[in-house]
């Protein structure tokens, strides 16, 4: 296919190369995957290029460079690349970076979710505003009980 391309109209290769990642990423080649969406960059800051670059941003988080994958999707900025990010690092277990994805990707719900179960409690006191989930609101409560604050418990 890269191939073929490449004889018959090399312009369409990064495009054809994106696809391909694609395909790649959905059949869990990730490092092949991650290769292909570098290929098709084509440096220029377009729609493209942003596509390539959430491709490599989750491929980097799957092959276990974390850091280098947040920095790039806090570098992208997109809502629905924060959701999916969350998503693969709460299957990895990873979840305080979990929790800020899904924080930044607007999923408050499930990021004060992380924070209370990790009894991380600042980060979830802050999304508390944001929370319309009795139970969540009820958990927060019963964890500022334990913790013996009980003036947070009764704003909860």
């Amino acid at each position: 296919c890269v191939k073929l391309a490449k004889t018959l109209d090399p312009s369409q290769l990064p495009y054809i190369s994106r696809e391909y990642a694609g395909q790649l990423e959905f059949r869990g080649e990730n490092q092949a995957a991650l290769n292909m969406y570098e290929k098709a960059l084509l440096g220029d800051n377009s729609e493209h290029d942003a596509l390539c670059n959430a491709g490599m941003t989750r491929m980097y988080i799957k092959l276990g460079d974390i850091t280098r994958g947040l920095k790039l999707a806090l570098t992208a900025n997109n809502k629905q690349l924060f959701r999916d990010c969350a998503a693969i690092l709460e299957s990895m277990k990873q979840s305080q970076d979990a929790a800020l994805m899904y924080e930044k990707g607007e999923l408050y719900d499930k990021a004060a979710a992380i924070y209370i179960q990790t009894k991380n409690f600042q980060p979830a006191k802050a999304l508390m505003q944001h929370i319309v989930t009795p139970k969540l609101h009820a958990q927060f409560a019963k964890a500022m009980e334990n913790q013996k604050n009980f003036v947070e418990a009764s704003l909860s």
